[in-house]
């Protein structure tokens, strides 16, 4: 058949190159962030509310999915992760299929033999089966190479096959015999000449692949597992919906299919009119290269002998080069090997030199642990390491049960909130220094201003100032009584920030500086100021600490919040990704890890935060809970690092060393108990019982891990070694 005449060949280049196009400029040209939702759209003078049809809101020519996300500007922001992800798992089974196959069809011997028993198993194993159990076993710990290793691990061998078959053929070739007459090597042979042969065969080949691994991208969406990941948005008080997150084209195809099908028909008629496309366009390509391919090799026949003698002469020339260039090839790799391993060691020496910085954000005034999480940014990063402990004492017996955690000056002093309304301050050994009674029942920690002033804050908003030796300096009193969500932060310039269900308050010299209204959450109700003090954050929302003037609006995912990590670092956590917020001229996130943390721990956490080592922790549990579990992610890349389970009724972390190990502490049978939990371990480094009672708070200091209880108690569990 005649190239010229080649149909197959022609509509399947421009439809690649189409979708090439699109995935190139398609983010540039789309007309609108694809993951904003859009909850009104107006046609002439008519208000339309999502899903919106397609051609029904002029600005939505594809339409929308039921929250407003504009069609047209996912369809283009996902071809491209789409082809790249395609590319990456059809080029890896090609090198797999080339390398194992041309061995098969080459070698006699038992290498060879291995390999084709190699291509025989694995053509037996349903490729979706085994990519479904891998990625179910892998795509934690992995994310998205879990899907390439998936699609690759059996898949390699029908492209393997096909190059078996040809190898075999080109190996009993007469040019190929002449080699051997003359004395080169198999593998120089096999290099280049057996090689080349396959040539035509590659192309065609990728192609199909590339075909191949669309279709099982839009399987296994169907299926609901997305490369892309998932969002989950809350559409009544207890209930969350799973949408699609980052644009890509199987798992757009998979929740259209799944979920909104009947609400937008149309989402999945363009999804797969677009998976067809592209799909019946690598198909024709594949098919119009195989149909040139066979053109070319018939109208090649005359020349056949001429290009025999040709290769014979030729590889004559190439055996007196052979041993050269085998000895220069080895010294080039032992340069190369040298040179890996310099950049090794010093890679290993930085990343140890990282693992051992000792991060602490300040406490104003020099302190030495404010409020129940030690910082204004919440950190609960000591400067201390706790590797092991000792044998728990009690200090001191209040008349009181103790409403938080102690604080920690300077001085070695522990200031500690009484439940019925007074701050104790008490000496290293537990003697009482002073007592200042408030009169109201408190809430949390104390928390220390850059000045040495002490705040405390009660159940009715109020929020009282005390001196350095319990004296009553300021009072600041609600218009109407509202029960705090969580303890307060002070700032470096003596700002006090808390909140109650709906508002955030900024109080400065016992006046009022500023409210702004939040959501209610029970996820760290603490706010959090950021390590230069210019923002405060409380859930997903940014405040700028001085005006209080909304710098980041509440998102719709409803497991979003900010976090503040030992690196002086915020962080935006959701359950999909991790992104560090910059406030500059303009505000800025740039991302930082994909996370899939519900595929491994499939509830919310209750607190999290990020280690100077680098390492996302997520605790879950709370007072209704009879386990805690601490979970770890790598903060750059978002792999699972491991989860440790604790029998703790409540379980909290109290506490993060310089070391990064969490202190955590809890209810068991006999009593409280604290533990020692390296992020990702599987078991805790210690753990110790300190007695009978409830802990309700503790702060690590320089004589160990203070420790209160619901019953006035206060025990000191200090280092091992340190009695």
């Amino acid at each position: 058949m005649s190239t010229g005449r080649n149909l197959p060949l022609r509509i399947g280049a421009m439809l690649v190159a189409l979708a090439a196009l699109i995935a190139l400029i398609g983010p540039l040209i789309a007309p609108r962030d694809p993951l904003v939702f859009n909850y009104v759209a107006f046609a002439g003078d008519s208000v339309l509310k999502p899903p919106f049809a397609p051609f029904a809101a002029p600005d939505f020519p594809l339409g929308s999915d039921p929250f407003g996300r504009d069609m047209l500007s996912q369809l283009l922001w996902a071809i491209r992760p789409t082809l790249v992800f395609m590319s990456l798992v059809a080029g890896l089974r090609m090198l797999l299929g080339a390398a194992i196959g041309a061995l098969a069809g080459w070698s006699d011997g038992r290498a060879g033999r291995l390999a084709d028993l190699a291509i025989r198993i694995a053509l037996v194993a349903p490729t979706l089966l085994v990519a479904l159990a891998t990625i179910a076993a892998l795509a934690g710990r992995l994310s998205a190479a879990a899907f390439v290793i998936g699609l690759v691990v059996t898949a390699w061998a029908e492209p393997a096959r096909l190059f078996r078959e040809e190898m075999a053929l080109t190996r009993a070739q007469a040019f190929i015999e002449a080699g051997r007459a003359i004395g080169l090597s198999e593998g120089e042979l096999l290099r280049r000449h057996g090689w080349r042969q396959l040539t035509p065969l590659i192309w065609q080949t990728l192609a199909f692949e590339m075909a191949n691994t669309l279709m099982s991208i839009a399987a296994l969406g169907f299926l609901g597992y997305y490369i892309g990941g998932i969002q989950w948005i809350m559409v009544s008080d207890f209930t969350a919906r799973r949408i699609s997150g980052a644009p890509e084209l199987g798992q757009m195809l998979g929740v259209a299919a799944a979920s909104e099908l009947r609400a937008t028909p149309w989402a999945l008629l363009l999804i797969g009119g677009v998976v067809a496309a592209i799909t019946l366009g690598f198909n024709l390509l594949g098919e119009g290269l195989r149909r040139r391919a066979e053109a070319l090799r018939r109208s090649n026949g005359a020349v056949a002998a001429f290009v025999e003698t040709q290769l014979t002469e030729r590889l004559r020339r190439q055996a007196a080069n052979a041993s050269a260039r085998r000895r220069l090839r080895l010294r080039i790799g032992i340069a190369l090997g040298a040179l890996a391993l310099i950049v090794a060691g010093l890679l290993l020496a930085d990343a140890r030199a990282r693992a051992g910085r000792q991060l602490a954000l300040p406490v104003p005034g020099g302190q030495f642990w404010s409020g129940e999480r030690r910082d204004p940014s919440g950190t609960l990063t000591s400067p201390l390491r706790l590797p092991a402990v000792g044998a728990p004492r009690q200090i001191h017996q209040g008349a009181q049960p103790w409403a938080g955690g102690p604080a920690l000056d300077d001085r070695g002093r522990i200031l500690l909130p009484g439940a019925q309304g007074r701050v104790v301050a008490l000496d290293a050994a537990g003697k009482t220094l002073w007592e200042t009674v408030i009169g109201k029942p408190l809430v949390g920690a104390p928390a220390f201003s850059q000045s040495g002033a002490i705040f405390v804050l009660d159940r009715e908003g109020g929020v009282t100032t005390l001196s350095s030796t319990g004296d009553i300096q300021q009072r600041y009193a609600p218009p109407a009584p509202r029960e705090p969500l969580g303890p307060g932060v002070v700032s470096a310039d003596g700002v006090f920030f808390y909140a109650v269900d709906g508002e955030l308050f900024a109080i400065a010299g016992g006046r009022q500086r500023w409210r702004a209204p939040i959501p209610y959450t029970f996820f760290s109700p603490t706010p959090r100021l950021s390590a230069d003090g210019r923002t405060v954050f409380f859930k997903d929302m940014g405040f700028d600490a001085t005006t209080g003037q909304t710098l980041i609006a509440e998102s719709a995912p409803y497991l979003d919040q900010f976090v503040i990590g030992a690196d002086g670092v915020a962080y935006l956590y959701s359950d999909t990704a991790l992104l560090a917020f910059e406030r500059g001229e303009q505000l800025t996130f740039r991302p930082r890890a994909k996370l899939a943390v519900s595929r491994q721990l499939p509830q919310a956490p209750q607190d999290l935060g990020v280690t100077a080592a680098g390492r996302l922790w997520l605790s879950i549990g709370g007072p209704f809970n009879n386990n805690q579990t601490l979970g770890a992610f790598d903060a750059t890349s978002g792999a699972f690092g491991g989860s440790t389970t604790l029998a703790l009724r409540g379980g909290r972390v109290v506490a993060v060393d310089a070391d990064g190990v969490l202190v955590t502490c809890g209810q068991a049978q006999a009593g409280a108990v604290c533990t020692g939990v390296r992020p990702g371990a599987a078991e805790p480094e210690w753990q110790v019982t300190v007695g009978p009672f409830v802990p309700v708070g503790a702060a690590l200091g320089p004589a160990g891990l203070i420790v209160t209880g619901n019953g006035g108690e206060v025990f000191v569990i200090p280092p091992a070694g340190l009695q």
